[in-house]
Order: C-alpha cells, then sequence, then structure tokens
C-alpha cells in the first residue's frame, strides 16, 4: 500500500473472478493458441480468400468454421492443447451457435468426450 509490502500472498491457482490481471494472465498463457487452427480454413468473410479461424476477447475464446468436420478439428486440438497446458476447457460454458441451419441437421460436437450444446443464436451479458 502506497508503496510499502503489506503482506505476502502466495496464490495457488488462477485469479479471482472479475480480477484484472486475468485478461493479460490469459493472453500470457494462450498466446500460442493460434496453433489449433493451423492449416483450418475458418469461416468465411466479406473479404476474398480471407476466412477466421478464431477470436479471443478479454479470457474468451471463439473457434469459428463453416464446415462441421473442421470445427470439431479446432475443438479436438482445443482439447489436446488445454491438456498440455495443464488448463480445463469448462464444457458447460461451451456451446456449438449455428447459424442459418434451419433447413439442414445440425451435427453433433464434442469436446474432450462432452457433448457441446447446440444453440441457433447467442445472448451476449455485460457483468
Amino acid at each position: 500500500m502506497d508503496g510499502t509490502k503489506q503482506a505476502r500472498v502466495q496464490p495457488t491457482r488462477g485469479v479471482k473472478q472479475g480480477c484484472p490481471l486475468s485478461p493479460l494472465l490469459f493472453s500470457v498463457y494462450i498466446n500460442d493458441v493460434d496453433c489449433i487452427a493451423r492449416d483450418v480454413c475458418g469461416a468465411v468473410t466479406g473479404i476474398a480468400d480471407d476466412c477466421v479461424t478464431h477470436m479471443l476477447y478479454a479470457d474468451d475464446l471463439s473457434l469459428t468454421a463453416n464446415e462441421p468436420g473442421r470445427l470439431q478439428m479446432m475443438w479436438d486440438r482445443l482439447s489436446a492443447y488445454a491438456l498440455r497446458k495443464g488448463l480445463i476447457v469448462n464444457t458447460s460454458k461451451s456451446e456449438v451457435v449455428h447459424f442459418n441451419s434451419q433447413r439442414t441437421r445440425v451435427p453433433v460436437f464434442t469436446l474432450g468426450g462432452s457433448q457441446l450444446a447446440n444453440k441457433d443464436s447467442f445472448l451476449i451479458t455485460w457483468a
């Protein structure tokens, strides 16, 4: 406090919910997460030959693809990546959002043996 140490802190795991260090720690720890998208064509964009495979925001990750097989490949790679890093992906907070899929059968996606919830939209909540 005010430049002097008050107490020693020895965290054993992660940071508290809402801690400003959380996004920084996330960014530093998974700075190589793009390896899960290597050689995968992601979701098409409005720019020719430009595809998006993943997006990061604060401490969240979004995977994107137009073909189910490619998306499942990234889920499988994410599972292996998390295992290597000693991370746990919370499958109860993970879901697959399908856009424009009313006329087609929606495939089942899994992560580490757990089936992921299928949605046709998503809701952004601000805490």
